[in-house]
């Protein structure tokens, strides 16, 4: 049986959270586009995509935090990331994981997490949007799917030019 999300508000919320803890960025691509669509609000989009990466990010520290007090058989050393580090790994590909369970495994303290990442995550949440809904202006003409391409394009080669500046 396949469940219509968009006759319910609620479970289109959740999935576009737990969307999000899989795969970040195409989530933000869909929910662009069904925004643009008119299959879902502006408020409700946008809000979902800010919960679910938040609660991502904070799934990561407290799962560092969990290596650090022994709740999983592995344990090693992290250096303890600065404020600034934590704050930039959100919008640096393939930093977040490692940045943010590092903070977690050397406690820099959820509250101050909260703070670091909060509001680097609505900033994030908010660029990636803008950057969504300008590709499908400008390819409103052509069919999704190519906007879907241009859009996955984009994110594959900005992940292709980070990895081959930290080498």
């Amino acid at each position: 049986m396949i469940i219509d999300l968009s006759l319910d508000p609620t479970l289109l919320f959740l999935a576009i959270v737990v969307s999000t803890f899989i795969v970040e960025d195409p989530t933000t691509l869909a929910v662009s586009l069904f925004i643009n669509n008119k299959q879902m609000s502006y408020e409700m989009g946008l809000s979902a995509l800010a919960v679910g990466i938040f609660l991502g990010d904070l799934g990561l520290y407290i799962l560092g935090y969990g290596i650090h007090r022994g709740f999983f058989k592995q344990k090693k050393e992290f250096l303890t990331p600065s404020f600034t580090t934590v704050a930039l790994a959100r919008f640096i590909p393939g930093m977040r994981t490692i940045t943010f369970s590092a903070a977690g495994f050397n406690n820099i303290g959820i509250k101050k997490f909260i703070i670091i990442i909060l509001p680097s995550s609505i900033i994030w949440t908010v660029l990636i949007f803008k950057f969504s809904e300008q590709i499908f202006f400008v390819f409103r003409d052509w069919p999704v799917w190519v906007s879907l391409l241009v859009g996955m394009g984009f994110f594959i080669s900005i992940n292709y030019i980070v990895k081959r500046v930290r080498r």
